[in-house]
């Protein structure tokens, strides 16, 4: 999963995790984990909720 393509869906402050993914759309019930990376941009400023379903890379940890 790309930023700019949860740039385009989120709105400032809201919460990123596998539930919120999934509730948008975004992936379907039968994917468990997810990596998101630095590709695009991110204009919205987002809450990720990391865990053993979510993975952040290092690019996208700094700008967040």
């Amino acid at each position: 999963m790309t930023l700019s393509a949860l740039d385009k869906v989120y709105s400032k402050n809201n919460v990123v995790n596998i539930i919120t993914l999934r509730e948008k759309s975004l992936i379907s019930s039968k994917i468990k984990k997810v990596r998101i990376i630095k590709t695009g941009e991110l204009k919205n400023k987002l809450k990720f909720e990391e865990s053993d379903s979510l993975y952040l890379t290092k690019g996208v940890k700094a700008i967040i």
